[in-house]
């Protein structure tokens, strides 16, 4: 199944860039860059987790993946890790087997560790710290899309990323068409894979391009501080009945 990322798009704009990456990927991958700060990666990947959107999540450093799993757990977002090879075996293989049945929507792993991964129908790859080498992004975005079914890499960083991302990517990182629906706002970066599209992802592509909104974006702090902040309403419950049981 596709991921549904309407339920972010009345709330964040910008303008959309489609970009060409070549033929390396899966033609029914479509890929993303989004400009975002440190905390509005976040905010994205709990609101993926709240909408039951499942998503494996790459990271380039334990630190970062380390970092990122303490705030999203503190959110109460739904997400387990897959940091290194040195991890229990047994760990390694629960964390999989839950994120396989649904029961976990964030996997977050690094490149070394995941290795020999097999997950099948996976709908979304997330780069929160993007690769450092193309190699590198085609293996990840490779995670994604298989054996025909649409797939979505979407790829989080600033105006530094961005410029690394060309710098590697090439000459198969080049601009084909920009879409001005929102002249004011910051503008997003959409990447497609390959030379042509089918018919029902050229039509995708078309509502790609018309849309007025983005799906993701830098949200303002009031909005990542109420996500990250907010607690589960059965806790605050159970506090009033302790509090009139005195």
């Amino acid at each position: 199944s596709g991921v549904d990322l309407k339920y972010v798009s009345d709330t964040f704009n910008q303008i959309v860039k489609p970009i060409s990456v070549g033929t390396d990927a899966p033609a029914a991958i479509s890929h993303e860059f989004q400009y975002v700060d440190q905390k509005a990666k976040a905010n994205i990947l709990i609101q993926l987790a709240r909408h039951n959107q499942q998503a494996l999540v790459f990271f380039n450093t334990i630190s970062g993946l380390v970092n990122m799993q303490a705030t999203l757990r503190h959110a109460h977002a739904s997400v387990m890790s897959i940091g290194s090879n040195d991890k229990r075996q047994v760990q390694r293989a629960d964390a999989l087997r839950l994120f396989k049945k649904g029961d976990v929507k964030l996997l977050l792993v690094t490149d070394v560790a995941a290795r020999g991964l097999d997950i099948d129908d996976l709908p979304l790859v997330v780069n929160a710290q993007l690769p450092q080498r193309k190699k590198t992004y085609i293996h990840r975005a490779g995670r994604t899309g298989r054996m025909g079914k649409p797939g979505r890499v979407l790829n989080l960083g600033n105006d530094h990323d961005i410029r690394n991302l060309k710098h590697e990517l090439g000459d198969d990182f080049a601009l084909v068409k920009a879409v001005n629906d929102f002249p004011d706002k910051t503008e997003k970066t959409s990447v497609q894979v390959g030379n042509a599209a089918s018919p029902s992802r050229a039509k995708s592509t078309a509502r790609d391009s018309d849309v007025k909104k983005s799906a993701y974006v830098k949200a303002p702090q009031s909005d990542i501080n109420h996500v990250i902040s907010e607690k589960p309403k059965k806790k605050k419950r159970a506090k009033a009945s302790k509090d009139k049981g005195k």
